[in-house]
């Protein structure tokens, strides 16, 4: 009778064992999952979609205004857009100057890079002249607007680019 309750308890402490052995994975898997998706959620609010704007003529205006109001303290964010000289299958047959004019709140500072290039292009103002859009091939010049917040945003702040050509 004694061996009996012996391989009773040994049955047991396996499956005890089993069962803890489980429970620790999916405690471990689950917070793994938790990361993983923090990780997402915080690469995907920081980086905003492509927008394209096609400048085809010249005197032409685009403004696109970017909504800040929901960053923190210290948050960055960056904002990318790209400027080309096509649209479809419709090219530019001359060159077009244009210009970029950056407005925002005092409580934001802001860097500026253009095809991936390390130097900032907004040095002491927020104005970018004499860019240039050749004609009668596709050019595409793509720009990144780093944005960090100073302090905790305005619900209605918002930082205004705009395009002139």
């Amino acid at each position: 009778m004694k061996k009996t309750e012996k391989n009773k308890n040994k049955k047991m402490n396996k499956q005890e064992w089993t069962l803890i052995a489980t429970f620790i994975f999916l405690i471990i898997l689950v917070i793994a999952l938790i990361i993983v998706a923090l990780n997402i959620k915080s690469i995907t609010t920081n980086q905003s979609n492509d927008i394209t704007i096609p400048i085809l003529e010249e005197n032409s205006k685009n403004e696109i205004s970017v909504d800040i109001s929901s960053m923190k303290e210290n948050e960055e964010k960056e904002y990318v857009f790209t400027i080309t000289n096509y649209k479809d299958y419709d090219i530019n047959e001359k060159k077009i100057d244009y210009d970029i004019n950056i407005s925002s709140p005092e409580s934001v500072t802001m860097e500026l890079y253009k095809n991936n290039k390390e130097k900032n292009l907004l040095s002491n103002n927020q104005k970018i002249e004499n860019n240039m859009l050749d004609k009668n091939s596709k050019v595409k010049d793509t720009y990144k607007l780093v944005i960090k917040s100073k302090t905790l945003m305005d619900k209605n702040a918002k930082i205004t680019i705009e395009i002139n050509s």
